[in-house]
């Protein structure tokens, strides 16, 4: 059995559409043959910005972990879902080539695209920066996909001193509160709407396991309610759960030696489609010395 497999079913052809903000994309995917051993997929992607951007890849990208770049292993869909998630890698003359897809299925339900380092006089006008995008089937699909960082524009950093940490955010969307009194962290709120975004750290004073971690950190925010999505590693744990208010928590916590550090979102369900792509970007850049 090739690696990445693990009796998920084989990818049938399957593409999904990006249409926003002036930017086209058809991604196709489909199961491709077993490389050194590991799981493959075949791609094509058609992508246009402008008449004068336009760029197609074609290639086979070989399975390359079971976790996105933050650590997940699952991916949040806008009817509510989660999805089981494997990354595959390209690298070739046209730059590095990511795609977290959803393999429960025969046709995925979302793709994760990303042309780092781009190259070539195909991708020349994708900029340094390269180019990335999320789409997800269904009639939602046209609400998940906010840009991701525009090339020459940073993100964004909240840097807590006391405990050594780090995260971009997005400055367009978010709005960061006044620190805590205790310098812990802060808290981050939409421009439009609830969403609230909190950040802070502790020490593991007790030495507790990673699952007595994650019990602890999901009763107060699921309220009682069973999560949908949970995760305890060595080194991390996770969940989403929503709440009996229709609203969805999502938190991450990195453990770090005899400190966490954690950032949690909450959100309307209602705006999960926005909200799922900034999160994956958030989290994934939560970074401690």
């Amino acid at each position: 059995m090739a690696a990445g497999t693990s009796g998920a079913p084989a990818i049938g052809s399957t593409t999904l559409h990006l249409r926003e903000q002036g930017r086209t994309a058809d991604v196709t995917v489909a199961e491709g043959p077993p490389i050194d051993g590991r799981r493959s997929v075949r791609y094509h992607v058609e992508y246009a910005a402008s008449e004068q951007c336009q760029a197609q890849l074609e290639r086979t990208a070989r399975f390359y972990s079971t976790t996105d770049d933050a650590g997940d292993t699952s991916e949040a869909l806008p009817n509510g879902d989660w999805a089981t998630l494997n990354q595959f890698r390209d690298a070739s003359a046209n730059g590095l080539v990511k795609i977290e897809l959803d393999v429960g299925t025969a046709h995925p339900r979302f793709i994760d695209f990303v042309l780092e380092h781009p190259s070539g006089a195909a991708t020349r006008c994708l900029g340094a920066e390269g180019v990335g995008f999320m789409v997800f089937a269904g009639p939602q699909a046209k609400l998940s996909n906010p840009p991701r960082k525009q090339p020459g524009k940073r993100a964004a950093t909240y840097a807590n001193v006391r405990y050594a940490y780090t995260i971009e955010y997005p400055d367009d969307l978010l709005v960061p509160g006044r620190e805590a009194d205790n310098s812990d962290g802060v808290v981050l709120s939409a421009k439009s709407g609830k969403t609230q975004v909190a950040v802070w750290a502790r020490f593991n004073a007790n030495e507790d396991t990673p699952a007595q971690i994650l019990r602890s950190e999901k009763e107060l925010p699921c309220a009682g309610a069973r999560a949908s999505y949970e995760v305890s590693k060595r080194d991390l744990v996770a969940f989403s759960c929503q709440t009996p208010t229709n609203e969805i928590v999502y938190e991450k916590m990195i453990i770090h030696g005899d400190t966490l550090v954690a950032v949690q979102f909450t959100y309307p369900v209602a705006e999960q489609a926005t909200w799922s792509p900034v999160i994956k970007q958030m989290a994934g850049s939560l970074r401690i010395e």
